[in-house]
């Protein structure tokens, strides 16, 4: 493999390669790796400088560095699906009309036809809205009226 690796002259390096698969077997940490690609651009075999904007701060290797990734994107995903607190839901109804349908929801919050109908679904929940009035046309129409 670093008979190959030697080899490459082109656009890739050998050491610079063989630091990063390193780096994806988890041998080394992001700041070796980072530390092997300066020392090929101060050797001239490297056209720009990894460090130029950066600091050393990725003491990670490859497998802990996706594990954090991972974890943070799923508390993001959860703080946006929590987001929508009864407080809030409270501040919404009352920008509403008094008595309002899906489409009026669509309006004023600039939200689709599927968004809207769960707006209106936890509004129901949480008792901030009562239906009022049900037409049964094309797809079933459904009149809301605030509740104080």
């Amino acid at each position: 493999m670093i008979g190959l690796l030697s080899r490459l002259r082109a656009m890739v390096k050998a050491r610079q390669v063989e630091g990063a698969l390193r780096y994806f077997n988890g041998e080394i940490t992001s700041n070796e790796l980072l530390m092997v690609f300066e020392e090929e651009y101060l050797a001239g075999r490297r056209r720009f400088s990894p460090l130029r904007n950066r600091k050393l701060t990725f003491n990670l290797k490859h497998t802990e560095a996706v594990q954090l990734a991972r974890k943070e994107r799923a508390q993001a995903a959860l703080k946006a699906r929590n987001t929508l607190t009864e407080a809030g839901l409270r501040d919404m109804v009352t920008r509403l009309p008094a008595d309002f349908d899906s489409e009026d929801v669509m309006t004023v919050f600039s939200v689709d036809k599927f968004r809207a109908n769960y707006l209106i679904r936890r509004m129901r929940r949480e008792g901030l809205v009562a239906c009022k009035k049900r037409y049964r046309l094309h797809h079933g129409r459904m009149i809301l009226t605030r509740l104080n």
